[in-house]
């Protein structure tokens, strides 16, 4: 289905090498049940096949967490392969299918990577071996996102989340911080599934007055979903991750912007729709070793409340499923101002929450419509004061809609005034109050 993604995309091996990406590493556990075959087989002694195990991964400057992980992986092999043989014919030759057999099913020591249907299995050393080989996670963009995160950005209609999305992939092709906050991956080519803007939208935040037009580097990758491309409304999810696992493995990519999660899914705004499409994306994440930022928006909210997890569509099964998140609000102090906020993070400390909220200042210099750093300050500077009579307004919206509506939750309720429950919950206890 790569049809259904268009865009100008570059070749991928030409794309690594501008970005100068470094080789992938060998497949450890591969190379030491190959070793520790031979050593089955006789062909060469245990220590042996396990000291050529070694020589070949330092060869290739596999580092030592690597090699550490080979040699438990090398003994788990030979281990099972005892298992079939006493210690007295162990170098014997055994049939290929009891060896292809050991694993998840056999008794005693296993594969140590094994899988029962939905569950890998590993030896909780072994994980920390290999999450110490992968090294420490890079920012992405800050401590906002990380390298290997599946991560949400959301905020309310012409926020700014596409600005700021573009703005974050222009920086990791570059290599270069952006907004003011560190990009710590090497450059390398991106991709943006752009669900929101047409083409001739994207161009107009790309040029300024005078007519000069943003160059981006060559690895920004833009796609569009084909309108004419002609396939069974049933088979939609299927055509559109297909269509993005596609251009992922063609052109290489490690960095990819959806944009947005609306289009691509209907109903996320109730968990029943949430669900799938964040299992899909966090199996493709995880599949392919991507860094995923996925865009959505805020349903009616209160904008004299902070930004909490509670505004993003589908909160509880999103935030769940996503490493982190994060949120672009509005100031009501200066229209110009927009400011973000940490809402979920799992690799680094809670900084810019509701007391130290990063400001962002609308700027277009040599073409490109971005955010600009404008420094940190308390989010309640920038939330709606609400006055007395649109407080009494709202108490009165409440009692109404209960009144129309008495099966609705404390919570319905909320999302349907764009307040809170416990706003809620308050007018509703003041009206029965009264009426006693």
């Amino acid at each position: 289905m790569r049809g259904a993604l268009n865009g100008a995309l570059m070749d991928s091996a030409g794309g690594q090498a501008a970005a100068g990406l470094s080789p992938r590493p060998l497949p450890v556990q591969r190379l030491a049940r190959e070793w520790a075959e031979r050593a089955r087989e006789g062909y060469l002694s245990r220590d042996a096949a396990r000291g050529q195990l070694l020589a070949q991964l330092r060869a290739a400057g596999q580092n030592e967490d690597r090699l550490a992980y080979a040699v438990i992986a090398f003994d788990h092999f030979v281990r099972a392969a005892e298992e079939l043989a006493s210690d007295a014919d162990f170098g014997k030759r055994k049939p290929a299918d009891e060896w292809n057999a050991m694993g998840p099913g056999s008794s005693g020591t296993s594969d140590p990577l094994s899988h029962r249907g939905l569950l890998t299995i590993k030896e909780a050393n072994v994980w920390n071996l290999e999450a110490s080989a992968a090294g420490v996670a890079l920012q992405v963009f800050g401590d906002f996102w990380f390298e290997g995160e599946l991560c949400v950005l959301f905020a309310d209609t012409n926020v700014g989340k596409t600005i700021a999305a573009v703005q974050i992939l222009d920086g990791v092709t570059r290599g270069e911080d952006v907004m003011g906050f560190t990009v710590g991956i090497a450059a390398q080519p991106g991709l943006y599934i752009d669900c929101e803007l047409s083409s001739r939208q994207f161009y107009s935040r790309c040029v300024n007055d005078c007519g000069t037009v943003y160059q981006f580097q060559p690895g920004f990758l833009r796609c569009e979903i084909d309108p004419d491309l002609d396939f069974d409304e049933s088979g939609w999810d299927r055509a559109i991750y297909d269509g993005i696992e596609a251009a992922v493995i063609e052109h290489s990519v490690k960095v990819v912007i959806v944009d947005n999660l609306t289009y691509l899914r209907e109903e996320t705004e109730r968990s029943r729709g949430a669900l799938p499409l964040m299992r899909q994306l966090k199996a493709l994440k995880a599949r392919h070793g991507l860094s995923i930022l996925v865009l959505a928006h805020t349903p009616k909210r209160d904008p004299s409340r902070p930004l909490s997890r509670n505004d993003l569509a589908g909160s509880r099964v999103l935030l769940q499923l996503a490493d982190s998140a994060f949120a672009i609000g509005e100031s009501y102090r200066d229209p110009g101002l927009r400011y973000l906020k940490q809402i979920k993070v799992r690799q680094a400390d809670f900084t810019i929450d509701a007391g130290n909220v990063a400001m962002l200042s609308l700027e277009r210099g040599d073409g490109l419509l971005t955010f600009g750093f404008a420094g940190y300050g308390s989010e309640a500077e920038h939330l709606k004061e609400r006055s007395i009579g649109e407080e009494n307004e709202l108490d009165a919206q409440i009692v109404a809609l209960r009144k129309r509506q008495p099966q609705m939750s404390l919570r319905q309720m909320a999302a349907e005034l764009g307040t809170n429950h416990r706003r809620v919950s308050r007018a509703i206890h003041r009206e029965e109050k009264c009426r006693q």
